[in-house]
């Protein structure tokens, strides 16, 4: 224990306990975030899920593939070419795919410059707090392939990769 015994060094350690208490508080606020899930609600988001299987095995691989990546307000930009690359599919495959997804309503496709933002219906799944589905298409997670980086990125992309090896 230790013994404080003047009123500088009081204030000195009642400043770090304050910042003690600070830091073990953002702790436990992130401790209470939901993280590293998805939630698929009960039973519209099961009864879409096995809809979409239903229609096309690329659609689903591609909706789970979003679902994957999105953001924790259910949104993902990336561009059909990752799309492609990620799940081994024709370009022409995704873009049906993608269009079966937003013509039944279980993405919304918008388009941000030459690549386009996906926002998955939040009756399906989920990737927050309940409370926060009224702004699931505020932001993104942006996802480039390693062939759609300049290529000074994707040597040290390589470098990186080989480091886990």
């Amino acid at each position: 224990m230790q013994t404080i015994t003047t009123d500088k060094q009081r204030k000195i350690r009642k400043i770090e306990l304050e910042h003690i208490e600070k830091e073990e508080e953002i702790k436990l606020k992130e401790s209470k975030k939901n993280k590293n899930f998805i939630q698929i609600t009960d039973p519209h988001g099961l009864i879409a899920m096995r809809a979409i299987y239903s229609k096309s095995k690329v659609a689903g691989d591609l909706f789970y593939f979003m679902m994957q990546y999105m953001d924790r307000k259910n949104a993902l930009i990336c561009s059909m070419k990752l799309f492609s690359e990620a799940l081994n599919k024709s370009y022409r495959s995704i873009q049906r795919a993608v269009k079966l997804l937003a013509d039944n309503n279980y993405i919304l496709v918008s388009k941000v410059g030459t690549i386009n933002a996906y926002h998955l219906n939040s009756s399906i799944c989920w990737k927050s707090w309940g409370t926060g589905k009224a702004y699931a298409k505020l932001r993104g997670n942006v996802l480039l392939s390693l062939s759609e980086q300049e290529e000074n990125i994707q040597k040290k992309v390589s470098k990186q990769l080989t480091l886990f090896k």
